[in-house]
């Protein structure tokens, strides 16, 4: 963040000016730099250890119309295996794309009318390739996975199509597991930040293919080197996740209550049935 005082760099030792730099939060302690002197932060080394990361996994990935999971619309999908096979959609929602969206997707109206299958049939596809996984004891993976598993059950109820077998699903969740092996995390945790953090490529973000693929290589990279979380299985790890979430939205929650914001944290995962405030 922004540097609202001034004070001394802990790089160069140089004065920073009032706004003029970055404060950072290093393992809890937070020290200011020019903006040209902030670390780059890279995670440890992998470990040697066995686990899940070891094993199949298939990652999922949706682009959206609307940030609320209940009521957006997929305009993509992917799910994308350990083995470097993908299945992907290019879904016609039935209604406009916010402007927005399309701003964070580059999906148009256009595009999706032209090239993208009729949200019917391409859901019920998407629907049943997961029940498929759900069935074999495959893991899901998804970063942030509330919303876009929040998406697929509201997408296939909307259309009148069969569920997803929610009671069997192991979901494993980078976004969660990274909060849980840097608890004292500075700065953002967007899944490009993360990927910078562990090294992971990631090339046309915000697609759902490309957004799946680095996922997978970030559950996996968190997995190798934090044998703690390797050792769970994916069962295990789906219901620790559970808690874990619930406990981080509680602490932002009461956050907000102190700081007299009017907005109301989300504690349900990977599932959520009530929108957002």
């Amino acid at each position: 963040m922004i540097n609202q005082y001034a004070g001394t760099c802990a790089a160069c030792r140089a004065r920073v000016p009032a706004q003029g730099g970055q404060r950072v939060n290093e393992n809890g302690t937070w020290r200011t730099y020019h903006n040209e002197c902030v670390p780059v932060r890279l995670a440890p080394p992998a470990g040697s250890h066995s686990g899940w990361h070891d094993g199949r996994m298939v990652a999922f990935d949706v682009e959206t119309t609307l940030p609320d999971p209940l009521e957006a619309r997929m305009v993509s999908a992917a799910l994308c295996d350990v083995d470097g096979t993908a299945r992907t959609w290019l879904i016609d929602p039935g209604v406009p794309i916010p402007a927005d969206a399309t701003a964070r997707h580059h999906l148009t109206d256009a595009d999706v009318r032209r090239d993208g299958r009729p949200a019917v049939e391409a859901l019920a596809e998407i629907g049943e390739a997961v029940n498929g996984l759900i069935a074999a004891g495959i893991p899901l993976v998804a970063f942030f996975a509330s919303y876009d598993m929040t998406v697929l059950r509201s997408e296939l109820a909307r259309h009148a199509l069969p569920p997803v077998d929610w009671s069997r699903v192991a979901v494993i969740d980078p976004f969660i597991l990274h909060k849980q092996v840097e608890p004292h995390w500075w700065g953002k945790k967007t899944l490009a930040d993360l990927c910078a953090y562990y090294q992971i490529p990631l090339v046309n973000a915000h697609t759902a293919d490309a957004d799946a693929t680095a996922t997978l290589a970030l559950a996996r990279a968190i997995a190798a080197r934090h044998e703690r979380i390797a050792s769970m299985t994916p069962p295990d790890l789906h219901q620790a996740q559970i808690g874990w979430f619930a406990r981080d939205a509680e602490d932002l929650q009461r956050y907000y209550d102190r700081k007299g914001i009017q907005k109301t944290v989300s504690t349900q995962w990977p599932l959520e049935t009530r929108r957002r405030g």
